[in-house]
C-alpha cells in the first residue's frame, strides 16, 4: 500500500497541483462576489438579495447541465474541457464589470458565468485524478479541491484592494485577466489525465456500452440520493454564508480590507480541512468521515450567530 502511494506521488505529483490551480478558477464567483456587494449597492441601489441571487443562477445552470458535462469529459477528456472552462469563466467574470444599472444585465452576464463555470466543475478535475491515483486517491483529490481554498484565501484581499484603488469595474476585469494568465499555462503544460486522446471509435464504445448502464445503476442507488440531498443542503447554507461574509463583517463595524482579511482565513482553514479529510478518506469509511465533516460548520455558524447578536 505504502509503495503504491509513494509511486503515484513520485510519478504524477504535478497532476493534483495543476488541478488545484485550475480548480481555483471554478470558485472565483463564489469567493469573489462578497467584496463587490457594497460597491454595487452604493452605485445601483440594488439589494443584497438581488445581487447575490446571481449565485443561484450559476448554480442552476451547473445542476441543469452537469450530466452532459460529464459525458463531454468522458468523450474528449478533462484537459480540453478544463482549458475551455478557464477561458470562458475568466472572460465572463471580467464582463461583470461592464453591466449597467438594469438588474437584468447583471443576471444576463451571470448566465455566462454559470456556463463557463460548468466546464470547471469538480468532476472535470477528479476524473483526471482518478485515472492516475488509486492508493492515494483521497489525498490527491483533497489536494485538488484545496485549489478552491487558495481562491478563498487570496481573492477577498485582492478584490478589496483592487476595488479601493481602481474601482469595482476595473477590478472584475483585472481578476479575470490575472487568473487566466496564471491558470491557463499551468493547465496547458501540466494537466494530463491518463486517457486524453481516445482512439477513433473508442469514446463511442465507452458511451454505448458502459455509460448508460453506469448512470442507470447510480440512479437506483439510495446512496446517490443521500449524497445529492446532503450536497444540496450544504451548498444552500454554506455558499450563502460565504458570499455575505464580508458584508456581514462590515455591518459589524470592520473596515472592508479588515473584513476581507478575516474572510481569507476561511481559505487557510479550508486547506487544512480538505487535506485532513483526504487522509481520513484513505483510511476510514467515507460515510463516517463525510457525516463528521458536514457537521463541523455548525459550530462556526453558531459562533457567527451569537457574535452578531451582541
Amino acid at each position: 500500500m505504502q509503495h503504491g502511494i509513494k509511486r503515484e506521488w513520485r510519478e504524477f505529483w504535478t497532476l493534483p497541483v495543476a488541478a488545484a490551480i485550475g480548480y481555483s478558477t471554478a470558485v472565483l464567483h463564489t469567493y469573489g462576489l462578497g467584496p463587490f456587494i457594497e460597491p454595487l449597492e452604493a452605485e445601483f441601489g440594488w439589494g443584497r438579495s438581488a445581487i447575490s441571487a446571481a449565485i443561484a443562477i450559476a448554480g442552476f445552470i451547473g445542476a441543469l447541465f452537469s450530466i452532459p458535462l460529464g459525458m463531454a469529459v468522458d468523450r474528449v477528456g478533462p484537459r480540453r474541457v478544463a482549458l475551455t472552462g478557464v477561458v470562458l469563466m475568466t472572460g465572463a467574470f471580467a464582463m461583470l464589470g461592464v453591466v449597467g444599472s438594469e438588474i437584468w444585465q447583471w443576471y444576463a452576464v451571470w448566465c455566462l458565468v454559470g456556463f463557463g463555470n460548468l466546464f470547471l466543475q469538480a468532476t472535470v478535475w477528479t476524473s483526471a485524478i482518478a485515472s492516475r491515483f488509486e492508493a492515494s486517491r483521497g489525498l490527491a483529490i483533497a489536494v485538488t479541491l484545496s485549489g478552491g481554498a487558495i481562491t478563498a484565501t487570496v481573492l477577498p484581499i485582492i478584490a478589496t484592494s483592487l476595488i479601493e484603488s481602481h474601482g469595482w469595474r476595473a477590478s472584475f476585469a483585472a481578476i479575470g485577466a490575472m487568473w487566466a494568465a496564471v491558470v491557463f499555462p499551468v493547465l496547458y503544460f501540466l494537466f494530463h489525465g491518463e486517457h486524453e486522446a481516445p482512439k477513433p471509435g473508442e469514446a463511442e464504445v465507452i458511451e454505448l456500452e458502459n455509460a448508460p448502464r453506469g448512470l442507470r445503476d447510480a440512479l437506483l442507488m439510495p446512496a446517490f440520493y443521500r449524497l445529492l440531498l446532503a450536497s444540496a443542503f450544504f451548498t444552500l447554507t454554506g455558499i450563502g454564508m460565504i458570499v455575505h461574509f464580508v458584508p456581514i463583517l462590515v455591518d459589524l463595524g470592520a473596515n472592508p480590507l479588515g473584513a476581507a482579511s478575516v474572510a481569507s482565513l476561511i481559505g487557510v482553514t479550508s486547506v487544512i480541512g480538505r487535506l485532513s479529510t483526504g487522509l481520513l478518506l484513505d483510511r476510514f469509511p467515507p460515510g463516517l468521515v463525510g457525516a463528521l465533516v458536514f457537521l463541523m460548520p455548525l459550530a462556526g455558524s453558531l459562533l457567527l450567530l451569537f457574535a452578531g447578536s451582541e
